[in-house]
Formats: C-alpha cells, sequence, structure tokens
C-alpha cells in the first residue's frame, strides 16, 4: 500500500512538473494525457491557474481554453475529449472516470465499453447502460453556455440523465437542447449522420437546423484538435 501510494504521488509529480506546477499535492490517480496548443491553463486546486503544453494529468485537476486555445483529453481507456476555446472541463474522478463541463463546446469519442461519464449543468451524458460494451464507439458534441446546453449524438446513441427530471434517450443524429425552466428537452433530427448519411431531415427550415447553426466552430474545433492530436480526431464523422 506504501508502495503504491508513493508511485502514484510521483506520477503527480511528474504531472505536475509537465504543466509548470510546483506546489505539493496529495497523491491522485492519473486519468490520462493532454495535448495542447494556443492558451491553455490547468488548475490542481480550483484556484491557481497555469499555462500547459501537455502531459500526463490526474483527477482533481481542470483545464480551460482560452482564445485561440485548444486541447485534448486521451483518457486511459481510449476515450477523447476535444476542448475548443473557451471551455473549462474538471477531471472529478478517475475509477469509473467522472468529467464535468462547467462552459464551452467538447468533441466526444466514447469505446464502446466505455464507462465515462460527462457532468454537465443540466444532465450527465453517458453510454447507454444497457448497450455498454456494444455497437459503435460513440461520437458526440455537447454544448454548454450560460443559456443553455445541448448534446448531438453523431454516431451511435447517448444517454442523457438529466438532473432530477429523468431519462433521455438520443439515437444517432438526434440533438438534445436544454434550457433553464424547461423540464423538457428539445429533440431535433439532423441530416447527414455518421450512421445514416442519408437520413431525412423533418425539419426543413435551415434557420432553425443546429447543424448548421453549429457546423462552422465545431469544423474548425476538429481541424486544430486533429492537428494537436497527429489525427486522433482526424476522422471524426458527421459535420
Amino acid at each position: 500500500m506504501r508502495v503504491s501510494k508513493l508511485l502514484i504521488g510521483l506520477g503527480v509529480a511528474v504531472a505536475c512538473v509537465g504543466f509548470g506546477v510546483g506546489w505539493a499535492q496529495p497523491a491522485r490517480d492519473m486519468m490520462g494525457t493532454v495535448r495542447a496548443t494556443g492558451a491553455v491553463d490547468v488548475s490542481l486546486d480550483g484556484t491557481t491557474w497555469v499555462p500547459m503544453t501537455g502531459g500526463p494529468i490526474a483527477e482533481g485537476a481542470s483545464i480551460r481554453t482560452a482564445l485561440g486555445g485548444s486541447a485534448t483529453l486521451e483518457l486511459r481507456a481510449g476515450d477523447v475529449i476535444g476542448l475548443s476555446e473557451g471551455a473549462e472541463l474538471h477531471l472529478d474522478t478517475a475509477v469509473p472516470p467522472r468529467l464535468r463541463l462547467d462552459s464551452g463546446h467538447v468533441l466526444v469519442r466514447l469505446q464502446p465499453t466505455s464507462v465515462t461519464t460527462i457532468d454537465t449543468p443540466a444532465g450527465i451524458v453517458r453510454t447507454p447502460l444497457a448497450t455498454s460494451g456494444a455497437g459503435p464507439r460513440r461520437e458526440a458534441t455537447i454544448v454548454v453556455t450560460s443559456d443553455e446546453m445541448s448534446v448531438h449524438a453523431v454516431r451511435g446513441d447517448l444517454d442523457v440523465l438529466q438532473h432530477g427530471s429523468g431519462l433521455v434517450e438520443l439515437e444517432p443524429g438526434q440533438v438534445a437542447t436544454f434550457s433553464p425552466g424547461n423540464p423538457e428537452p428539445e429533440i431535433t433530427s439532423l441530416a447527414g449522420t455518421a450512421d445514416d448519411p442519408d437520413a431525412p431531415r423533418p425539419n426543413g427550415n435551415p434557420k432553425s437546423d443546429p447543424k448548421i447553426l453549429a457546423s462552422p466552430l465545431i469544423a474548425q474545433l476538429v481541424v486544430a484538435v486533429g492537428v494537436i492530436t497527429g489525427g486522433v480526431f482526424g476522422g471524426f464523422t458527421g459535420f
């Protein structure tokens, strides 16, 4: 036990050195590695932020991206989270992996066996429990703003466990938009999903199509994240 804690402590020390963080931290489990470009900061205590370029990262840490910054978190089990500028992501626990997105846009790629959950102000995004380990890996975008939260299931189905309001099940190509004070999310079906690129879009008004509204930003993020990960997100489909 003492040896195990020592090794974990040394791992956290390595992570701190990689980020340029000099303060002492308690032993924590390592969650994965981060690649960053532009203005990206990390915090191990939630209050003191320092610039980072990448390296291993432990549970309890937080990542935020400023204007022009982007980052990619690859968890030990192979799940990948891409952060656009203006995002803030907290790494709550390593086992099971639990993340918390306070703001911003992220791309998510979850392995078929993933047990990673992503908490948001509206609910918890996760792989459906009944299908965990089956089917393709899941790909999605999650957007959190001061006014609403939306989840777009690009590949594979996803669950959103609303805080105090029940379960929302998303099929590939569906977008769920959650607004404060509205217990029922708005569900929109989009065309051109990874699972069915020829699927029709029931709502024929392009001005109300969230995909058209979001695609320039998301496309820019896909390119940026693909560059800094050496192609990890290069095959991200649906945009």
